[in-house]
């Protein structure tokens, strides 16, 4: 047992589960709906309560307003647990009506209720969650459903966010239209400008490359957070093929204009270009974090953002992850096929997007086709495992090298899919320095 010494603030505030209950079945005898009456409808289960009687009044409750929208009287109520089904708790039901009737919230703090009831759901959905995945954890080892529901409880808020009034916002949202800075270059110009001047910051973005096996992908996301760091911006890149040192190589190379294969070769060279660089971006931050091919999840990397930003006060601008198809979901499970597993992965990438504002640029791998690399017919079609990949993303350009340009330093994009600025079908030609890694328009 805790002495109060041991509790913890909100543990010595937490009411009563008695209490807590029926201020729960309180939220739906209200006149009219009400944030924490919604709140309580669309997050709270019968199963929850601990008392059969309470849990018989809410589902009479949700049924209620679920039919008519709005919330029965004390005597419809009365009249409804009167009915012989209702026979065996009758005396039970009646105590809690009464009960509930007495309470006056009035008579508490608004925000010390409201905590409560989010406090006390939150708790009775983890429960919940646990053991009725119990079976699963234990046969399968698999906590995908329980991690993606708990990220799901994480968010219950009474808080409610109701949008924007078009109207009313119009100037703001014209505004920030007209802002140079809501979008940040490419560091590429073709690139560039058929997103309509980069990638949104401030916003939910997943922009993805598409290429066949060592054509380049993770070679452009280099590239492209290279330019962000070069534009004195803070870059996460989270690798799950190659290792943090083998990354850091290419960006040497980028950064120093050194021969990747000659580094070794000239690392006093290499130290003092990296450093003078570093003076002029004194704000900028790069920060690469390796994970074993097929470990790692969204709710992982955004776990390693929250530690970063605890430990060393890093909150990324951009968000590499190299490279979609070899991480793990947090939803779903192993018997999920490749369309179920691809299109989760990129939901919560996405997710992961919106929740911090920030871009996230990753990769997918593209089908060889009949073409081999010499294939600029490459479309979404291409997509090597699943369709609901490219449905999800916001952004698509493929890569392509026709035959003898590898040997020339070319290389091609493809604009797939582009809700950031049209243009899809254009192909933008670029130069690459397979020295260097650079790539240039």
């Amino acid at each position: 047992m805790l002495n109060k010494k041991e509790l913890k603030p909100e543990q010595l505030l937490q009411l009563p589960d008695d209490f807590a209950e029926k201020l729960i079945l309180k939220q739906l005898i209200k006149p009219e709906t009400t944030d924490s009456s919604y709140f309580i409808f669309t997050n709270f289960e019968e199963e929850w309560f601990k008392k059969n009687e309470n849990s018989e009044l809410f589902k009479v409750l949700k049924a209620y307003y679920a039919k008519y929208q709005s919330f029965p009287s004390k005597n419809i109520i009365n009249k409804i647990v009167s009915s012989s089904r209702y026979e065996s708790i009758k005396c039970e039901l009646d105590k809690t009506i009464n009960d509930i009737y007495e309470i006056n919230e009035e008579d508490y703090n608004k925000t010390y209720l409201q905590d409560m009831i989010v406090r006390f759901t939150k708790e009775r959905a983890i429960y919940f969650t646990v053991l009725n995945n119990i079976e699963t954890i234990e046969k399968h080892g698999d906590l995908g459903t329980c991690f993606q529901k708990f990220e799901e409880i994480a968010k219950y808020d009474l808080n409610s966010d109701l949008g924007i009034e078009y109207f009313e916002n119009i100037n703001k949202h014209v505004d920030k239209l007209s802002k140079p800075d809501m979008k940040l270059s490419t560091g590429i110009k073709g690139l560039d400008k058929v997103l309509y001047g980069g990638l949104p910051v401030d916003d939910t973005c997943l922009f993805l490359f598409m290429a066949q096996p060592g054509l380049g992908k993770s070679m452009f996301m280099a590239n492209i957070a290279a330019n962000w760091i070069l534009m004195n911006k803070k870059v996460l890149i989270i690798t799950l093929e190659m290792s943090e040192h083998m990354y850091s190589m290419r960006m040497d190379s980028i950064f120093s204009d050194i021969n990747i294969n000659k580094l070794k070769d000239a690392p006093e060279n290499l130290l003092k270009r990296i450093k003078a660089l570093k003076l002029g971006i004194p704000s900028a931050q790069l920060q690469i974090k390796e994970f074993p091919t097929g470990t790692c999840s969204a709710l992982m990397i955004k776990q390693y953002i929250k530690k970063l930003k605890e430990i060393r006060g890093f909150e990324p601008d951009l968000i590499v992850v190299d490279y979609l198809n070899i991480m793990k979901a947090n939803n779903g499970s192993k018997q999920s096929g490749l369309y179920e597993k691809g299109k989760f992965i990129a939901e919560e990438l996405r997710a992961l997007s919106g929740e911090y504002h920030t871009p996230v640029l990753s990769a997918i791998q593209a089908n060889r086709g009949n073409s081999g690399f010499a294939n600029k017919e490459i479309d979404i079609d291409n997509s090597a495992e699943s369709a609901g990949i490219p449905a999800t993303a916001d952004a698509m350009i493929g890569v392509f090298q026709l035959e003898g340009e590898r040997e020339a330093g070319k290389i091609n994009l493809k604009v797939l899919k582009n809700r950031l600025g049209g243009f899809v079908g254009n192909i933008i030609n670029l130069e690459v320095n397979y020295e260097t890694l650079k790539i240039s328009d």
